[in-house]
């Protein structure tokens, strides 16, 4: 599958086995991003892949600017409504 991400957005993949990974810069303009490993609580878990788009999720740019949004937690918290679910003890 192939996914374009804008300013703002986080994509996450828990690689578990079989899965292959690329980023590629569609665009001439230099791209800036942060790519975080975080090692799962176990081995084997199974694959899992998301995003959140940001600019799709607020209502105007206005909004997100200085906005602190809670968005990843661990994906056995049950009581935490983030987009992204990680296996492992996390909560950002």
């Amino acid at each position: 599958s192939k996914e374009s991400l804008g300013r703002g957005s986080i994509q996450f993949m828990t690689a578990g086995t079989g899965i292959q990974h690329s980023e590629f810069n569609h665009h001439n303009k230099p791209l800036r991003f942060v790519q975080v490993w975080i090692t799962p609580r176990a081995r084997g878990v199974p694959p899992n892949y998301g995003s959140y788009d940001a600019q799709a999720q607020s209502e105007s740019a206005a909004l997100r600017i200085n906005t602190l949004q809670h968005l990843g937690s661990d994906a056995e918290n049950e009581t935490a409504n983030t987009p992204v679910k990680l296996n492992q003890d996390v909560d950002c």
